[in-house]
């Protein structure tokens, strides 16, 4: 769905002063997209508890890729130890032998 857009002017500062001032001049606003400052959110509920506040793209993209990361952390050891010789133990193996009853008998492997 396809909403009219109109970017609010910049204000200074980060403490939510500016957008209350702002919000209170424009009661006819019903749906913010905002960065995650909380600032801005208790703005937001503060002057206008109705409107609906959406998470801009990029802060949901830095929320995804901060909770991938995290889970990667979590799961994937910090040192992945591969042993001096693991090239060399799986090029000495002895190729398989073809077998005709695999689906591409031109590739064993």
């Amino acid at each position: 769905m396809k909403l009219p857009i109109h970017r609010l002017p910049h204000t200074h500062g980060r403490d939510g002063r500016a957008l209350k001032e702002w919000l209170s001049q424009n009661k006819h606003v019903k749906t913010i997209t905002r960065d995650r400052a909380s600032a801005y959110a208790t703005a937001i509920q503060e002057v206008l508890p109705d409107a609906i506040q959406i998470a801009d793209r990029f802060h949901l993209h830095q929320n995804l890729l901060e909770a991938v990361k995290n889970t990667v952390n979590a799961v994937v050891p910090v040192d992945v130890k591969i042993p001096a010789d693991y090239g060399r133990k799986q090029q000495q193996t002895e190729p398989e032998e073809c077998d005709e009853s695999k689906k591409n008998p031109g590739w064993c492997g």
